[in-house]
């Protein structure tokens, strides 16, 4: 099958756009020429290929889209997660619908597969879709960026995978799920993280999963559907309040899906923040102070019920564009930001590219 090929044409040698550190691992895995990925991308000349060089300075970025790698397929598969949705995942397939869709770079990170290895094979498989996606990075100039995946709940892991991401593979930052149960982000039992990801200032994409107090729940109504997102509102609830966010502000976390339910229950939240316990500890400035030095991807609030309370708390400026492709197209999101006529048209643009530029430099036109 297509997700089990990269699909990436391959030839000896490196392209100059690689960091130093990130040659060197991948010179012995054979990379593209730009020339040569925009061909396989679908290209057929070069004006085609110079247009698409001139998207990447004014296109969508896209911080919420997953990829297959092929050491990840058959982790999906036991985890029961195998969908038609990704069955046809290539770098060229998802290039072609990005091109179609006016994303010019997606930040990407793997699904979710429900069942995780662990100990050294927990690490091996961190390792491998790491270099997959810097391969990515390399073999398709600018269309794509990486989260690093770390192989928590193993935190000696998890340092050195924060090491060889950010200093041989150069990750944009780094992917954790909302818990790692029963961990929830924020869990001071990981200051070793916090502090090494605060020290680095790392850009921390999250994505929730399901935990075990959400078993045996109604076969109608999966937990995709319903807990995920409350399980999003928890770990932003559980870094806050823990006091995790204020101890190590250099941090930036995204959170997925809009931040879950939070946008509706952050009345109660903010009571929270005001209680004496909670301001001497993580809420000092209140609730909604802390939150908004957060940022939020637009995958999921489609409409506008969603879309208002979203920008009202988490403000324009920290909201990012994102899709969850392949299991949600930007078919969806973009037209229902325009739709929904809560954004204006200069709003729209910082969402659609302004702001990740800004958290991103190197995306910058």
């Amino acid at each position: 099958m297509r997700h089990q090929n990269c699909g990436c044409p391959e030839q000896a040698g490196a392209h100059s756009h690689v960091h130093p550190g990130r040659r060197d691992v991948l010179a012995g895995l054979g990379l593209a020429t730009a020339g040569t990925a925009l061909a396989g991308a679908g290209f057929e000349s070069i004006g085609q290929a110079r247009a698409a060089a001139a998207n990447l300075k004014t296109g969508r970025i896209d911080v919420h889209t997953h990829i297959i790698p092929p050491s990840f397929a058959q982790v999906m598969k036991d985890g029961g997660m195998w969908q038609k949705d990704v069955d046809v995942w290539s770098p060229t397939y998802a290039i072609e619908q990005y091109d179609k869709q006016g994303t010019a770079t997606a930040m990407v990170s793997i699904p979710n597969p429900h069942v995780f290895p662990t100990g050294e094979a927990g690490r091996k498989l961190a390792r491998d879709c790491n270099e997959y996606a810097a391969k990515l990075i390399s073999d398709y100039p600018g269309r794509f960026g990486s989260f690093a995946y770390l192989p928590l709940p193993d935190v000696e892991g998890a340092l050195k995978e924060i090491e060889y991401a950010f200093d041989t593979l150069r990750a944009d930052g780094v992917f954790m799920w909302t818990n790692y149960d029963p961990i929830w982000l924020g869990d001071p039992k990981w200051n070793e993280v916090w502090a090494e990801l605060n020290k680095r200032k790392a850009v921390i994409y999250t994505h929730p999963r399901s935990a075990s107090c959400c078993g045996n729940l109604p076969i109608s109504v999966g937990e995709g559907t319903i807990d995920w997102q409350t399980d999003t509102t928890r770990a932003i609830a559980n870094t806050i309040f823990s006091g995790t966010a204020r101890k190590y502000p250099d941090m930036r976390f995204i959170w997925s899906h809009g931040g879950g339910t939070l946008p509706f229950l952050v009345g109660r939240f903010i009571g929270v923040g005001d209680q004496p316990k909670n301001k001497a500890n993580g809420t000092p400035d209140g609730f909604l102070a802390a939150a908004r030095k957060m940022y939020f991807d637009t995958a999921q609030p489609l409409l506008p019920a969603q879309q208002y309370p979203l920008k009202d708390v988490a403000t324009v400026p920290q909201i990012l564009f994102g899709t969850d492709f392949p299991y949600g197209p930007d078919r969806y999101t973009w037209p229902a930001l325009q739709e929904g006529k809560i954004f204006t048209a200069a709003e729209l643009q910082m969402i659609a590219r302004g702001n990740s530029e800004k958290l991103f430099p190197r995306l910058k036109a």
